[in-house]
């Protein structure tokens, strides 16, 4: 499986503090950006990229550890939770 990678980072503007980090997927994050930030809901841009970022470092997270805990609890409720993020891209 392909993997991308990408180097994330979090900047918190009133005090200069910053995170950079370095992360892998197996989506190309891009695109799914891309794809749901031309869905037709009522949601910001920002939150819509917020949200996909969010999601796809939560997920790969909980894949490559769901042999741990918490993440073994949290593995078997990503199917379900999968199917309403992508039939969001149907519509």
């Amino acid at each position: 499986m392909e993997k991308y990678k990408y180097e994330v980072s979090f900047k918190d503007l009133s005090d200069q503090k910053e995170i950079k980090f370095n992360s892998t997927n197996h989506d190309d994050v891009f695109n799914i950006i891309s794809r749901f930030r031309d869905l037709d809901i009522n949601v910001s841009s920002d939150d819509k990229i917020a949200f996909i970022v969010g999601l796809k470092l939560f997920i790969e997270t909980i894949l490559k550890n769901k042999n741990e805990k918490p993440f073994n609890e949290l593995f078997p409720m990503l199917k379900d939770m999968m199917k309403v993020v992508k039939s969001s891209f149907k519509e």
